[in-house]
């Protein structure tokens, strides 16, 4: 079926309108950009009624659209099929965005229903498919989307629309990621890059352009979003395309952002308080991207013609906060307000003031003596026109962030019991719209004001809420937003760690049953950091009792918190104990990284021995007699923060080293564990390494004689250096069901799993291509590795949270269990240690953490600095 020009033209209108539109917000661009275009016909109602009905919707004005598309579809009649099929599906849009599940639902079942009737329209069918796969998607349903989106595709190419079969494979792309399907995802966002370049129509070249540019960055890809973001706006300066340079300058400075932002998130505990370390160049290059977007119109068409001047000046303003360049962001400010007053009734509008305020709050709170700034009262008032704005509008989502904002408000200012009734109306609308992601936020708010009113019993109920609610969305807030993942530690993660504070307080005398609910909170707290790191939330819980899993290993939960450090610990048979170190978190951490220092290869036993009893007196000494009464042989450690990256071999209890005393796993958590270990080794593997420099990276020359040892200790299928590539690994893996994979070569833990990889001959494997690749061999009929081992690997240098990286390896590998260093040793004491370890496992059959104690006690008798001996951890099952 052939594509009226008419049609074609229209939809390439919309495209464009919408693209921009979606980009100035930073939400996703998916089916809207294709929405139904009612064609005018003989018999049905004046176009003039759905094109108001649509330029409403593109301003933000949802319930008023909604108004006119319901008094369109009254006056068709049974005749009108493609009509009604069309403005049905922009009835499901707008109920969609007001929040009204149900009646969304209903019309877009209708509007599926009239297209499916012969004779079909493929082209209106199609863009109805494509507002389904938007409607399941921002549900959760990714696969509902894809599903969707697939038959979108099809149908566009039925219908010979290139465009509209693009712009359906890049929703793909989105689906699959947000599934954590990231090769499949990858590969269609790179399969459509070359129809793009051969498009001849400019307009809708640069419009597809943006729309894979903003989707690359949602998904994480930001150098393919940066390269396909800048080919849009080259083009669109070229051929004077305005609204279209503006709206790519726009994308490539949100681009840029959410580089710094991640690059901040490896370092900082908090991405605001520390982007003013950021090199000066990087920082710049954003303000210059969101200049350029301003200035691509003129000061006469910010408002009709260059939607998106007022989004980059407020983008520009809060870079300009983060910078803590207080006089250029209260400069900038009365032109913001200016504009934003004069804003229409919309929704684009009633978060453009939520923003605005919110600026001016934060403004505030940097320096209170500022002038020219909008006292408290005066925000209050910009707030409570949005909620007013959202009230007329009957966008309840809206209305429900504005008062939540308002209320956030009240709170600092102290007033609690004003804060606490608009805080329980925004939690009222957003349990309304099925708004989770905002539900949370107003639940922990609600928590904290409750605290403030020493009501502790309803704060932790609310806080219960909003830990509850968040474990119910786990991965969609990182599945959707990758801004979200670079800020988990200031929006997510105070929510657990708040609530263990309460639980846990010494003046509240915990009981059992609330030591026990702490310790599946920072457990859950655990598994949402994992899920942040592969930005999905597929990982498979199974709860566990350390009785079951082992009667003489004892679990230690040590807990970091604002202003003291809390220890829980679980023996088996034992009730659970708890007690604290009062030291404020900062300090803690600075202790921490002292001992890490502590640890290099030129340190003294001065350095090394009185910070390494400082952390046992922390975690271990309060519970020595108890452990030595119950007789317990291993401690398993769930870590939190910074203590992840020092070994708990090393902490030295003033005459011994932990590891003289105890075998020694680590966990993410019980919840994590795969609990049924093999009764005795199977004594086959592969291995595999690298002994010559490749890729830059520096020789190891023992691995050759690391994996030949292996190879005299246990049955293994050897690849080394050039034999050792990605496609010989994985049919390795695939034809040699071994329990054991060993790999000694260059390697990197990260809190990015784009930077946590193992090095081959050509290449490097990152942590979801390795997951993939381990996980390839899995049948019915074939066991999971039992061991991976990483020999050679290390945490990233400067990444604060690099051993995240271990243990989402270790986590998502499949693997019992994965013994790994923390930091990169002398290969040739790493072979030595390796080859006694095979051989305590395979000669003595006795559990692998006791087996990697004895080959790292062997070790510290050859050489006793523990620099040499103490990075080897091992991460999961340790019988």
């Amino acid at each position: 079926m052939k594509v009226s020009a008419g049609v074609k033209k229209v939809g390439k209108w919309l495209l464009l309108l919408v693209v921009g539109w979606a980009i100035a917000l930073g939400v996703q661009v998916v089916s809207e950009a294709a929405m139904p275009q009612p064609s005018q016909t003989q018999g049905s109602p004046p176009m003039v009624s759905v094109a108001s009905g649509q330029r409403l919707y593109q301003n933000g004005r949802i319930e008023a659209a909604l108004q006119i598309w319901q008094q369109v579809a009254a006056r068709l009649d049974s005749s009108e099929k493609d009509q009604q099929a069309q403005v049905q599906g922009y009835l499901a849009l707008a109920y969609h965005k007001l929040g009204q599940w149900e009646p969304a639902e209903d019309a877009l079942l209708q509007a599926l229903a009239i297209a499916q009737k012969p004779p079909v329209n493929q082209q209106i069918l199609a863009k109805i498919y494509n507002i389904a796969g938007e409607i399941n998607y921002n549900r959760g349903d990714y696969q509902g989307a894809l599903d969707r989106w697939e038959a979108a595709a099809k149908t566009y190419t039925l219908a010979e629309d290139r465009v509209g079969e693009i712009g359906a494979q890049i929703n793909q792309g989105k689906a699959l990621q947000a599934l954590g399907m990231y090769r499949r995802a990858q590969e269609i966002l790179e399969k459509v890059r070359s129809p793009i370049e051969n498009l001849s129509d400019r307009e809708l070249q640069v419009a597809a352009w943006l729309n894979l540019g903003n989707t690359l960055r949602l998904t994480g890809n930001l150098e393919p979003s940066k390269e396909v973001l800048a080919k849009a706006r080259t083009v669109a300066y070229q051929n004077n395309m305005n609204a279209q340079t503006q709206a790519a300058w726009l994308g490539l400075g949100n681009t840029m952002r959410a580089e710094l932002t991640r690059q901040l998130s490896r370092s900082s505990s908090s991405v605001n308080n520390n982007f003013p370390q950021l090199e000066n160049r990087q920082v710049q290059q954003v303000l210059i991207a969101y200049q350029q977007a301003v200035e691509s119109c003129s000061p006469q068409k910010q408002s009709r013609d260059c939607p998106l001047w007022l989004q980059a000046q407020l983008n520009r303003l809060e870079v300009l906060l983060l910078l803590e360049r207080t006089s250029s962001a209260v400069a900038l400010l009365p032109t913001i307000q200016e504009h934003v007053a004069a804003l229409p009734i919309a929704s684009t509008g009633v978060y453009a003031r939520i923003q605005l305020a919110e600026y001016i709050n934060r403004l505030r709170a940097m320096d209170s003596q500022l002038q020219d700034l909008p006292n408290m009262r005066e925000t209050a008032e910009i707030l409570a026109v949005a909620v007013q704005q959202a009230r007329q509008l009957g966008d309840r989502r809206a209305q429900s962030y504005a008062l939540g904002r308002l209320a956030h408000l009240y709170e600092e200012k102290q007033q609690y019991s004003e804060a606490r009734l608009l805080t329980e109306e925004a939690l009222a609308l957003a349990s309304q719209v099925v708004g989770e992601d905002i539900a949370y936020q107003w639940e922990w708010q609600l928590g904290r004001i409750w605290q403030q009113l020493e009501k502790t019993e309803r704060a932790i109920a609310a806080y219960r809420e909003a830990v509850r609610t968040l474990n119910d969305l786990r991965g969609e807030l990182v599945a959707t937003n990758q801004d979200v993942q670079f800020s988990f530690r200031d929006r997510v993660e105070p929510v657990y760690r708040q609530l263990v504070d309460l639980l846990l307080r010494p003046e509240n005398h915990p009981t059992q049953a609330e030591l026990r609910e702490a310790l599946d909170t920072i457990e859950s707290l655990q598994l949402a950091e994992l899920d942040n790191f592969f930005r999905e939330a597929c990982l498979e819980v199974r709860p566990q009792k350390i009785d079951s899993v082992d009667p003489e290993a004892a679990v230690i939960y040590p807990i970091i918190l604002p202003q003291r450090l809390e220890v829980v610990v679980s023996i088996p048979g034992q009730p659970l104990q708890h007690f604290a170190t009062p030291i404020a978190a900062a300090e803690a951490e600075q202790t921490i990284n002292r001992m890490r220092q502590s640890l290099r290869p030129n340190s003294f036993r001065s350095d090394r021995e009185p910070v390494a009893r400082e952390i046992y007196d922390w975690l271990v000494r309060p519970v020595e007699a108890d452990l030595q009464q119950n007789q317990v042989q291993t401690l398993v450690f769930v870590l939190d923060g910074a203590l992840r990256n020092i070994p708990m071999a090393a902490l030295y209890d003033g005459q011994q080293y932990l590891l003289e005393k105890y075998a020694i796993a680590l966990t993410p958590g019980l919840q994590l564990l795969v609990a049924d270990a093999q009764t005795q080794v199977d004594a086959r593997a592969i291995a595999a390494g690298i002994s010559e420099s490749t890729q830059g990276f520096s020789p190891l020359p023992a691995v050759e004689r690391e994996i030949s040892e292996i190879s005299q200790q246990v049955s293994a299928r050897t690849l080394l250096n050039r034999g050792f590539t990605k496609a010989s690994l994985q049919k390795s893996i695939q034809e040699n069901p071994s329990p054991i994979v060993h790999l000694a070569t260059h390697g990197q833990f990260s809190s990015e799993p784009e930077q946590t990889f193992i090095l081959t001959w050509e290449e490097k494997i990152q942590a979801k291509e390795l997951e993939a690749l381990l996980r390839s061999r899995f049948q019915p009929d074939t066991p999971p590795i039992d061991l991976l081992v990483l020999s050679a690997c290390e945490t990233a240098a400067g990444d604060k949270y690099a051993a995240l990286g271990l243990a989402g390896l270790a986590v998502r590998s499949g693997a019992r269990s994965t013994a790994a260093t923390l930091w990169s040793v002398q290969d040739d004491s790493t072979a030595r240690l390796m080859n006694k370890f095979y051989q305590e496992l395979s000669q003595n059959q006795i559990a692998k953490a006791e087996a990697l104690r004895r080959a790292q006690l062997f070790l510290m008798e050859e050489i006793s600095h523990p620099f040499y001996w103490a990075p080897f951890v091992l991460v999961g099952n340790w019988l």
